[in-house]
Parts: C-alpha cells; sequence; structure tokens
C-alpha cells in the first residue's frame, strides 16, 4: 500500500489533492468527510486501500459514531470506480448515522452517483454545483 501525505491539525486530518487524486478533508470535531477533485489515478487501490485505512483508524480514535461525507468528483476513471465502491461500502457501517451528499458539475457524475446509491446502503443527497466552486473552506 503506498503512503498518502496527510496533513494533521486541532480539528482535521486533510490528503492534498495529486494532479490525479481527489483532496480529502476529515473533520473529527465536526464528524465530517470531503471529498473533492479527480480520480485518474493508474493505483486506486492503493490510494483508497490507504484512505479507508487512516479513515477506520481515526473513526475508532476519535469514537466517531455519526458521519456526513461531501462528495464533488470532477471525473472518475474506470480503474477508481471499483475502489471507490469498496471505500464507500465500509460507510456503510454508520448505518443510518451517515448520509453522503454527492455534488456534481455534470450528467456523468450525477448519474455516477446514482448508481453508486443503488448499491452502497447509505442515505444520498444530491446536488449540483458548479466544478469551479470548492467544497473546502476550512
Amino acid at each position: 500500500m503506498s503512503d498518502i501525505e496527510v496533513i494533521k491539525t486541532n480539528n482535521y486530518y486533510k490528503i492534498p489533492s495529486g494532479k490525479d487524486s481527489p483532496e480529502v478533508i476529515f473533520n473529527w470535531k465536526d464528524k465530517t468527510l470531503k471529498i473533492e477533485g479527480l480520480s485518474l489515478m493508474a493505483d486506486a487501490y492503493s490510494f483508497y486501500g490507504s484512505l479507508r485505512t487512516l479513515l477506520l483508524d481515526l473513526f475508532d480514535r476519535f469514537h466517531i459514531d455519526k458521519l456526513q461525507v461531501f462528495i464533488h468528483y470532477y471525473y472518475v476513471n474506470t480503474h477508481s470506480l471499483k475502489h471507490i465502491v469498496s471505500f464507500l461500502s465500509t460507510l456503510e457501517k454508520f448505518g443510518k448515522n451517515c448520509k453522503i451528499y454527492w455534488y456534481y458539475s455534470d450528467e456523468e457524475i450525477n448519474e455516477l452517483g446514482q448508481n453508486l446509491n443503488e448499491l452502497i446502503d447509505i442515505d444520498f443527497e444530491f446536488i449540483y454545483k458548479p466544478s469551479d466552486k470548492n467544497l473546502f473552506e476550512l
């Protein structure tokens, strides 16, 4: 599994975006997870596997029992898709205490979210947002 750069502060853990990977911010105090950007990695398994391991550790460490997830992908390649499904499946452990806010800038990403909604047993809310608007205003 590859190492991902994690920036730690008092309230959150941040994984900066790369040229082909999204930015991720886990705010343990607010119990929120934000993912935004491109997912074009050739090795999506390492990225999402490392992210999953990190978050499961943080959920246990900070006793997270409820989570709001804000996702805004601009583009997702086919290789990333199955790892995103696997990653989101781990969030099913929260049951009704988890909600995904799926932001989309075009119909393709909206359709991707709709398909994930059918696969993942978590409540989704779909919100149109132009890609030039950033979810990460800390």
